[in-house]
């Protein structure tokens, strides 16, 4: 079974672009991706498993933080034990956005999903 969790952060609240989208478990559970617009080319990945199966719990989360030169850090990873676990990282230039942030989540394959996002 292939499980894949799809996060996106937007600046309006429906999925479109400009937007980041964070895949976790992506390509069979082998890669988690960065893309800077839906189905995009990845502009950072790391290789690994990160969703462990039907019924288990992993936390993940998302980061997009300004920079002092004006860009922006955006990050993505896993949470064991109270510690942060950085999968990649991707660094721009100028914003893709500015203002408010809205959230999307969904799996892939049709498959159901229980999210409890906290800030």
């Amino acid at each position: 079974i292939r499980l894949i969790l799809y996060l996106c952060i937007s600046p309006v609240a429906q999925k479109n672009n400009p937007m980041y989208e964070f895949v976790f478990g992506g390509w069979g559970n082998t890669r988690s991706a960065i893309r800077d617009r839906s189905q995009g080319p990845s502009l950072a990945d790391a290789e690994g498993e990160v969703l462990l199966g039907i019924g288990s719990k992993v936390r993940v989360w998302v980061r997009v933080q300004p920079m002092p030169n004006g860009g922006s850090e955006v990050s993505m990873g896993t949470m064991h034990s109270g510690v942060e676990h950085v999968l990649c990282t991707y660094r721009r230039s100028t914003p893709l956005f500015k203002g408010p942030m809205h959230i999307g989540l969904m799996t892939g394959y049709g498959l159901a999903g229980n999210w409890s996002p906290v800030q």
